[in-house]
């Protein structure tokens, strides 16, 4: 305020000067006064107060981009983030090569003992017979002609005329008590007394088991039944054979075996006349 004032006065002071300087001129041309002449210059007046500050102008245009500057130093690392979800597993690739081979491993502990087979049967040819006190087989059984087949064998006349054809052998170690049946294989022949009449065997079979350090004692005895057969002529021979079950109660591992075979009169028909001749005996088990 005290600014503004001063200025007034120094406005009025600088007035009234022109407006004289304006009366001198206006006389000096009707000729008023005589002509005018220029005053001394005063001095400079004092210079007034700055007046307040204008307001900001407007930001100019950005200028253009400093190069960058150089890199700074490398921070330290962040922490691990959360493992993401597993992608797609992909196709399986090829095989690649065989390596070489390993060596050997340890060999394995042995299995368990397996199932024992089934026993093979004991086979007793002539040779392995007797027929009472004789070592003479019979004489050899021939066919064809001309005789081109010898069977050795024991003969059994027919019931009423009897020696017993006998077998000893002894149980196998491995027997394990299984039934037991003996087969006899026979034959039919033209000899001793010619022409057979009847046409029905029957054989009476004799068994007894003796376990080791035993004595023998009265055996047992089966029958094996009406068996038909044929006649056979000087030039044949008719094959037969016969199964009999013996010892219900079975022997035990190396028992030692008697059999012995005669022949009796069958149960019905009429008997075969003529002699049948022992060819083996077969001990199924």
């Amino acid at each position: 305020m005290l600014i503004f004032k001063q200025m007034n006065k120094f406005y009025i002071l600088f007035i009234s000067i022109v407006l004289f300087n304006s009366m001198l001129l206006s006389h000096n041309n009707g000729e008023f006064c005589c002509e005018p002449r220029q005053g001394i210059v005063g001095p400079t007046g004092a210079t007034g107060q700055g007046g307040p500050t204008g307001g900001d102008g407007q930001i100019g245009p950005t200028g253009p981009t400093g190069s960058t500057g150089a890199t700074g130093a490398t921070g330290a690392t962040g922490a691990t983030g959360v493992d993401g979800v597993d992608g797609v597993i992909g196709a399986t690739g090829p095989t690649g090569p065989t390596g070489p081979t390993g060596p050997t491993g340890a060999t394995g502990a042995t299995g368990a003992t397996g199932a024992t087979g089934a026993a093979l049967p004991l086979i007793f040819s002539a040779g392995s017979m007797r027929q009472g006190s004789s070592t003479t087989f019979h004489p050899a059984i021939f066919f064809g002609a001309p005789s081109n087949y010898y069977v050795f064998s024991w003969p059994l006349l027919p019931a009423s005329n009897q020696i017993p054809v006998t077998l000893a052998f002894k149980m196998p170690p491995t027997y394990s008590g299984t039934p037991i049946s003996v087969e006899i294989a026979f034959a039919t022949t033209y000899e001793f007394l010619g022409t057979g009449v009847g046409n029905k065997v029957n054989f009476q079979l004799s068994y007894e088991n003796l376990p080791s350090g035993s004595f023998s004692s009265a055996p047992s005895t089966t029958t094996s039944g009406n068996i038909t057969v044929a006649n056979a002529t000087a030039t044949t021979l008719g094959y037969y054979t016969t199964t009999i079950a013996v010892f219900p109660i079975p022997p035990s591992a190396n028992d030692l075996i008697f059999l012995s075979v005669t022949r009796i009169a069958p149960t019905s028909g009429t008997e075969f006349n003529s002699s049948v001749s022992i060819i083996s005996m077969t001990i199924n088990f």
